[in-house]
């Protein structure tokens, strides 16, 4: 790992739940983990003093690609900065200040299970092991086959990394984040990550020399 890593100060942001484009005139109330409250990049750009005055120098922010719920972790489109989070223009205008403030930038890399709105999950929840996107998700073994869920929901199927489309989809986003700025990437639920994966996601960012430097 990098030096600087020894000595590191992260500080975890949930985007969703940190603060929003502008402070409201009354508190927000919670409902649930699915439902959105508002987080956006620019409060957290808005924070950055605050959080490089306690000492933090790195960021690690939960996914902020576009997903089905609040926490994005169910992803639907994770080429794509959340519109509702300030898109991509926005994600920069981080990145460069935290830059300027001295702060790295870490974003969580999320596929272990996809969103009803992502195209292939709606149909493989629609079809069953007879969609044609059957063989990017994960079944059972029983007979029939039936389609295998993150946890305990019923609309969260679990991604077969192992797919080629899933493969090339990972590394389309471990570019796309090195291409906007960040300094690394952590990847979620890593023990179901396929090793090669994993070593193929590094090397990709790695190459992106400016982005670790």
């Amino acid at each position: 790992p990098p030096d600087h890593w020894q000595d590191a100060v992260l500080y975890t942001v949930l985007v969703d739940r940190f603060r929003p484009e502008i402070d409201p005139s009354r508190a927000t109330i919670y409902q649930s983990t699915r439902a959105p409250l508002g987080g956006h990049l620019e409060g957290i750009v808005r924070s950055l003093a605050e959080l490089a005055d306690l000492g933090v120098d790195t960021l690690v922010l939960t996914p902020v690609h576009v997903g089905e719920s609040s926490h994005r972790y169910d992803f639907v489109d994770p080429l794509e900065v959340c519109p509702m989070l300030g898109g991509r223009e926005t994600f920069a205008k981080l990145v460069s200040q935290a830059h300027e403030r001295g702060l790295r930038v870490i974003v969580d890399l999320a596929f272990s299970h996809a969103g009803t709105a992502y195209p292939p999950a709606a149909d493989v929840l629609a079809h069953g092991a007879a969609s044609p996107h059957a063989p990017m998700f994960q079944f059972s073994n029983d007979e029939p086959p039936r389609l295998l869920h993150y946890g305990k929901r019923d609309d969260a199927p679990l991604v077969n990394l192992e797919h080629p489309t899933m493969h090339a989809l990972v590394l389309s986003a471990v570019r796309l984040w090195a291409d906007l700025g960040v300094d690394g990437l952590r990847l979620d639920m890593t023990a179901e990550l396929p090793p090669a994966l994993g070593t193929v996601s590094y090397t990709h960012l790695r190459a992106h020399e400016t982005v670790l430097d």
